[in-house]
């Protein structure tokens, strides 16, 4: 359901969609009509993820901007409405996917259609356990240098790469290669990067693309790709040899996350029916791919990522109101056991299996493996020089390859 009337009130706020303005206890604020752009699809969303590819077309339809431009309008936007990011009240941002609106909305009296979106009021309870456990992600779409890090967290090599906006990055299982995407809007690419070669190939060809992931034999990369309305699961060889393979086609938006070790399932997210995400994976059966549910529920659950093994699946959640670290089977058949004492999200497998990942409030931790399976774990341990990452991932020579702002760069090691 969505907000449809012309005027709507939220806090002590009225905000008139039709004209375009935003009142607070009766008196008009002074706000840009760019950011009251952003909050006509905000408020028309209340309680949904809204995509920031969804956040540009609103404010900037047909034109393509930088990454800073949203940022600086959603900071106008926050200002005029006295809302922290860290501590937010009305505009949550979303783990690197996007906004929402978390401030139950309701019509004025005169203009009442229909009841009040649960979904929004609940989403305070997100806000406020979010502000408790602290977590906040840098903006995946900054501007960083990529550099290979030893397990320690010192820079090790920067690779030879232009300055990105890097909006997501995974080395090959060999270590030889790495695949990211870049963009800011609605037109980010796929690129491979050979490290002994220095050679940089784009796979994606058009559109919007991001979330690149590897199978465990390194011949395929899979990505979400949208042209239309939403995105899709696609592949394409390594080499970039052969047409882009549609995986899945399916209502709503599909972002890969995780390959098994025998390249026969593949973890997705997907945007379900009450605008959140759900786990699904797409397994190979008679050379059909074919979708199946992992976990379908009225909270966030993404960022699936497989052990090297495939026996277990680790993934964010926020069912208990802040996102945690969460581990099953990898087959999605036990139930899910938290491992993440204080938040959490980001989460990925170190190349043996022997650790895993995961980031709060921009900080990699560590917890290591003690015992076959869980909930054998040590306690969870800061990675020193691994603080205020955009992203992370674990390299086959047991150190890391990392996305960073250039202070971050200059500053770590040492």
């Amino acid at each position: 359901m969505r907000f449809t009337d012309p005027t709507v009130d939220f806090g002590p706020f009225r905000f008139r969609r039709d004209s375009r303005e935003l009142f607070r206890d009766g008196r008009n604020q002074e706000v840009p009509q760019r950011a009251l752009a952003l909050l006509d699809l905000l408020v028309e969303r209340a309680g949904e993820l809204v995509s920031k590819e969804e956040m540009f077309e609103a404010g900037w339809p047909g034109t393509h901007v930088t990454a800073s431009s949203l940022t600086e309008a959603m900071s106008r936007l926050r200002g005029a409405l006295g809302d922290d990011a860290q501590r937010p009240r009305y505009v949550e941002t979303l783990a690197g996917r996007g906004y929402r609106f978390i401030a139950p909305v309701r019509a004025p009296a005169a203009h009442r259609r229909r009841p009040l979106l649960a979904a929004a009021a609940a989403g305070l309870l997100v806000a406020a356990a979010l502000a408790w456990t602290g977590i906040g992600e840098p903006d995946p779409f900054e501007t960083a240098r990529i550099a290979e890090l030893s397990a320690d967290g010192d820079v090790i090599e920067e690779l030879p790469l232009p300055r990105f906006a890097v909006r997501d990055l995974v080395p090959s299982p060999d270590g030889r290669h790495l695949a990211f995407s870049t963009g800011n809007s609605m037109d980010g690419d796929i690129w491979v990067f050979d490290r002994s070669s220095r050679v940089l190939s784009r796979l994606s060809q058009g559109g919007d693309n991001s979330e690149a992931v590897w199978t465990a034999d390194g011949q395929w990369v899979a990505w979400a790709s949208r042209s239309g309305r939403s995105f899709d699961l696609v592949r394409r060889r390594t080499d970039g040899s052969g047409p882009i393979e549609t995986l899945l086609s399916a209502p709503g938006d599909q972002y890969p996350e995780s390959w098994s070790a025998d390249g026969r399932r593949l973890v997705y997210s997907e945007t379900g029916a009450g605008g959140g995400l759900d786990l699904a994976v797409l397994e190979l059966e008679d050379d059909t791919w074919r979708p199946r549910s992992l976990r379908a529920t009225p909270h966030h659950e993404y960022l699936g990522s497989y052990s090297p093994d495939g026996s277990w699946l680790i993934f964010a959640s926020d069912a208990t109101g802040a996102f945690e670290i969460y581990v099953q089977d990898g087959a999605g058949a036990s139930t899910p056991v938290r491992i993440s004492p204080r938040g959490g999200s980001d989460p990925f497998w170190s190349a043996d299996g022997g650790s895993l990942f995961y980031v709060r409030a921009g900080q990699v931790m560590r917890l290591r493996l003690t015992a076959p399976g869980f909930p054998g774990h040590s306690a969870p341990e800061k990675v020193r020089g691994l603080e205020r990452v955009t992203r992370v991932r674990a390299t086959a020579a047991g150190g890391f390859m990392a996305a960073l702002p250039s202070q971050n760069l200059e500053s770590a090691g040492s």
